[in-house]
């Protein structure tokens, strides 16, 4: 039996990632946001050397960046390459110009 498995990312329409597709997914995304934020602040303030701040932001930074691409790899869509959505071959048959909807 096949789960229905709701998405929380769904693949972006051009190249290569996830764009979030669910409450859930804008959640995860604010999140990170805001402990990016949270940490480049708060290790300015914690550190007083010059070199350390900036190297602590950048190690917890991808840190934080590689907890979100596990979770958006486990929540949505597999990731592929891609350049824009399939066209439907009934589509395809079709004239550019043949809307019946006028422009005034």
């Amino acid at each position: 039996m096949k789960s229905s498995k709701k998405l929380w990312f769904r693949a972006k329409s051009y190249g290569w990632g996830w764009t979030p597709a669910s409450w859930q997914g804008w959640l995860i995304v604010l999140i990170y946001i805001m402990l990016m934020a949270g940490v480049t602040s708060g290790v300015n303030i914690y550190y007083n050397f010059a070199w350390q701040a900036p190297v602590v932001s950048i190690l917890i930074g991808f840190i934080l960046t590689g907890i979100l691409l596990v979770i958006t790899y486990k929540t949505g869509e597999p990731p592929s390459w891609r350049w824009g959505r399939t066209k439907s071959k009934s589509s395809d048959n079709q004239s550019v110009g043949s809307d019946d909807k006028t422009v005034k």
